[in-house]
């Protein structure tokens, strides 16, 4: 797992430097937020059926044969790749 990880990490590199290059040569403006490098990102990553698959796995998340602590984590991460934000309730 740690050199796909590695892997992904260099190719993401690669086509963040990429990227720039050719923004450069078009006369294109920087991407100069996160917000936008993050979307972009998803472009060239992601399928368009990713994130309607991501919420739908999100919703029917059930604990099941979980521990308590796998399914924090799997909750979480789902939250983050559907981009959840919750709200803290004021007391």
């Amino acid at each position: 797992m740690k050199l796909v990880a590695f892997k992904l990490k260099i190719y993401t590199s690669m086509w963040w430097e990429n990227l720039k290059i050719k923004r450069v040569y078009k006369g294109i403006h920087k991407i100069n937020s996160c917000e936008k490098m993050k979307m972009g990102h998803k472009r060239r990553f992601l399928s368009e059926q990713y994130q309607p698959k991501t919420f739908l796995k999100f919703h029917n998340l059930r604990r099941s044969k979980l521990t308590i602590e796998e399914y924090t984590i799997e909750f979480e991460l789902l939250m983050l790749k559907c981009d959840i934000v919750m709200l803290k309730s004021k007391q």
